[in-house]
């Protein structure tokens, strides 16, 4: 079993095909942080005169988002201001929110998840454009009917491939024509999709799940059962979003660091059910030498929501509430301790 805040020493030599890993000997780091969602409390904190700006919400933890590739998931739509801003059900979020994501060091933007169709097809579309003009990888969305159904990145040398599925759309299914824009969770489909991003010979496969059931803190039967199944068909590690609260981790079996996060609970959220301040980061380290291509580490941090007072208004931004236990909202720290104790245990 893993110790609770951080995991060291994950050792596995994978010996690749045809890897690019036999040019390397540097680090590569890969961070995950779990879902943002712009709710009207978000709206409302972070309006200014001339629009919105974002960047306090992130001021105190953008220093953790440090890696070759950071990845976060995006719960909202970009429809543009025409169509105006709004919370839930059906997110709206001003493009600001993009630059402080950048800001804080984001790479990729993960785009497939249940609020995906919120302003629909259009809504879609503008998404994944304002996400590539801003200069961001998103994942898991498509306006292209041959686009790849994966994201391939070159690091140092390394090839890693990003995946991901979702469970639904709230009910708002894409035309007949359209789709091919998300990818719906569904093993024959993934399975296709694996072996197609495995002929282009990755050192590591991560699929990104976007299921399970919202405010549980325990995985559910379904969860482990498609987790397992992944792992058990060329797929190294899943990343686990959706619930809205953190769920434990587990290594797939004690021969392999195969592992599954089942949910990295909130990033940034004004929801208040118990728990969904707290978030989790994971990040991955990887070497290689001399052809053998290593995870070298898996680190965890969690995460807590502030509310505080700036210039008169009421604010919010996201600390490491491992780094700053005094500085935990009195009512989080229930939560946050039970989340560590519940964060690393058997599940497989």
């Amino acid at each position: 079993m893993f110790p609770i805040k951080k995991v060291k020493a994950l050792l596995i030599p994978v010996l690749l095909a045809f890897p690019l890993s036999f040019l390397s000997g540097e680090t590569v780091r890969i961070v995950f942080a779990g879902d943002i969602m712009v709710h009207q409390t978000f709206l409302d904190a972070f309006k200014e005169e001339n629009g919105y700006d974002f960047n306090f919400l992130f001021s105190e933890i953008k220093s953790e988002i440090n890696g070759d590739i950071n990845i976060c998931n995006l719960e909202t739509t970009l429809a543009g201001p025409e169509r105006g801003y709004c919370g839930y059900p059906n997110f709206r979020s001003p493009d600001a929110i993009l630059d402080a994501v950048k800001k804080c060091g984001f790479t990729h933007i993960n785009l497939c998840n249940n609020h995906s169709l919120d302003s629909g097809m259009k809504g879609l579309i503008r998404t994944k454009q304002k996400v590539l003009e801003t200069g961001l990888v998103p994942i898991g969305t498509y306006i292209g009917f041959y686009e790849e159904r994966f994201v391939i990145e070159d690091v140092k040398n390394m090839r890693f491939v990003f995946l991901s599925y979702t469970f639904g759309t709230n009910g708002i299914v894409p035309e007949k024509r359209f789709e091919y824009c998300i990818s719906y969770l569904g093993r024959e489909k993934m399975l296709d999709d694996i072996a197609a991003a495995g002929r282009y010979h990755p050192d590591f496969i991560f699929v990104l799940l976007h299921f399970g059931e919202e405010y549980v803190s325990e995985p559910s039967g379904d969860q482990i059962g498609l987790a397992r199944f992944l792992l058990e068909n060329g797929v190294d590690f899943v990343i686990g979003m959706h619930p809205h609260v953190v769920q434990p981790f587990d290594r797939y079996n004690a021969d392999t660091g195969k592992i599954a996060f089942f949910s990295l609970g909130n990033f940034a959220s004004s929801q208040t059910v118990k728990g969904s301040e707290i978030g989790l980061l994971a990040s991955f380290e990887f070497d290689s030498e001399e052809g053998v291509c290593t995870s070298r580490a898996v680190d965890t941090y969690l995460t807590v929501r502030q509310k505080v007072k700036k210039n008169g208004r009421i604010m919010y931004r996201i600390i490491n509430a491992d780094k700053n236990n005094d500085r935990i909202p009195e009512r989080s720290k229930i939560y946050y301790e039970a989340v560590r104790q519940n964060l690393s245990k058997d599940v497989f």
